[in-house]
């Protein structure tokens, strides 16, 4: 008894202290599983980074990136020219008109409507209205006469609680079953009757559905009726002369209500066409139809921009092979300049990146012999348009021209290239790691000012060299955004 005194003694001490060592030693641990930071207004530039090595400057082949005609070339062997002088223009009239309509597009979808617009789209969607109306009291008239005239044919006393049907047929089942239906459409059509006149346009679609509802039920007992006759035309009748008339009424019953249908089925699609344009104009567009047009709009400029062939660095022309008028082929050169500069880089990049690349666009070299603080300016002079298999893998060549004369750089040197393929000024980002997908479609969580987190579509744009992400719609600068991991 004592030795068991003894150990749970020894238990609670040792608890006593692991206690005291946790709450005075061990660190509080940090709760704070994400950070806020605010939504902010800044320049982004979207980098494609490639190791590459310093060569001797060569010739430039100069070349469009797509096929075309000559409208200008500006220069003559012997010229010299600075870099992003234009040297030469395809015909761009058909690559205006696409930005002018893609802008215009954008412009539309940007704008609210004016009330006399909006008036407009009223009175279109009340045109359907009426329409409809007017088709459903077509169909009606159709259906009422083709029964009145035709079907009331095949019955004796057709308009009394019990119609004798004349068509013989096979079992008495089938023709109570037919007589039976004489007598409930009967009542249908004076409902009908009396629902089109008490109707209103605000009341059109409904009106749609439900005569379409009567019309399956009246298609029901012409079928019937069809069939009676059919059959009745096919076995040994006592009146061959009656199953031959028979059938031509049913068959011309069977034609009017088909008809009645056909309208209203028009009908129902022209109203639901102009109830769903007058949604959506009354409602405006949204952002990702506008982000979405805003990229056609950017597609049509960044084609339009390739019809225009500049220098890219200083340089010499020596050579120049084409002609105002004449068609060349998409990177086939046919202007040729040796650089002011001694030197280039070639970098080779893989196929998820050179779609991003372009002439002309700048970039920072870094050389390993001098050190990543100091940088070099360079430009993309030319883009290999087939691949080069480099270590097993399909790369694309890509050369860029020092922009600058400078001693420290040497042949046979090894760095780090920078192109810059994007550059957005004054746009709204947040760091990449606010944003979040949900079934493909950009989340962020917001912080209110009661601290409490709610999700917000956004639409996103390029992505920084930096981490931070360009946001075209969904946030408004200085918004708290929540960023996971560290910030």
């Amino acid at each position: 008894m004592k030795k068991f005194l003894i150990v749970i003694a020894a238990s609670v001490f040792v608890a006593a202290v692991m206690i005291v060592y946790a709450f005075y030693f061990i660190p509080e641990p940090n709760v704070h599983l994400f950070h806020t930071t605010a939504a902010k207004i800044t320049n982004l530039s979207q980098i494609v980074s490639a190791n590459g090595t310093v060569a001797a400057a060569t010739e430039d082949n100069l070349a469009f990136q797509k096929s075309g005609t000559l409208a200008t070339v500006n220069v003559n062997v012997g010229d010299h020219v600075s870099r992003g002088e234009v040297l030469a223009t395809l015909d761009s009239s058909s690559d205006q008109a696409a930005v002018a309509s893609a802008q215009a597009t954008l412009e539309e979808l940007s704008r609210n409507l004016t009330p006399q617009e909006l008036a407009v789209q009223r009175a279109n969607l009340e045109t359907a209205q009426n329409n409809a109306l007017l088709a459903v009291t077509n169909a009606y008239n159709e259906v009422q006469s083709t029964l009145v005239n035709d079907a009331n044919t095949l019955f004796t006393n057709p308009q009394s609680a019990d119609p004798v049907l004349l068509i013989q047929t096979q079992t008495e089942g089938q023709a109570q079953e037919i007589e039976s239906e004489q007598v409930k459409i009967g009542i249908m059509l004076g409902t009908w009757n009396n629902q089109i006149t008490a109707a209103t346009t605000t009341g059109a679609q409904a009106l749609l559905a439900t005569s379409q509802q009567y019309l399956s039920t009246i298609t029901t007992f012409s079928d019937n009726l069809s069939a009676a006759a059919k059959a009745l035309a096919q076995v040994n009748a006592p009146s061959p002369t009656n199953a031959a008339t028979y059938l031509a009424t049913t068959n011309t019953i069977s034609t009017n209500i088909a008809a009645a249908v056909s309208d209203i089925t028009s009908a129902q699609t022209a109203l639901a066409t102009a109830q769903s344009n007058y949604n959506l104009k009354l409602a405006g567009n949204t952002s990702q139809t506008i982000a979405a047009q805003a990229a056609q709009v950017q597609e049509a400029e960044a084609s339009l921009a390739e019809d225009t062939l500049t220098a890219p660095v200083n340089g010499i022309i020596t050579e120049s092979d084409g002609n105002v008028g004449e068609t060349v082929t998409a990177n086939t050169p046919f202007i040729h300049l040796i650089s002011d500069t001694p030197y280039q880089m070639n970098v080779y990049l893989p196929e998820n990146s050179i779609g991003l690349v372009a002439l002309n666009q700048d970039a920072t070299v870094t050389l390993d012999a001098y050190g990543p603080s100091v940088a070099f300016p360079a430009t993309v002079v030319t883009i290999d348009p087939g691949q080069t298999i480099v270590n097993g893998v399909g790369m694309y060549k890509v050369t860029l021209q020092f922009t600058a004369l400078d001693p420290r750089i040497k042949d046979g040197m090894t760095g780090n290239a920078a192109i810059v393929v994007a550059q957005k000024n004054n746009v709204l980002a947040v760091p990449k790691s606010a944003i979040f997908n949900n079934d493909g479609a950009p989340l962020v969580l917001v912080e209110s000012a009661s601290s409490k987190l709610q999700t917000q579509p956004v639409t996103v744009g390029v992505t920084g060299a930096y981490g931070w992400t360009e946001i075209d719609s969904g946030l408004m600068p200085g918004e708290q955004v929540v960023t996971f991991g560290n910030n």
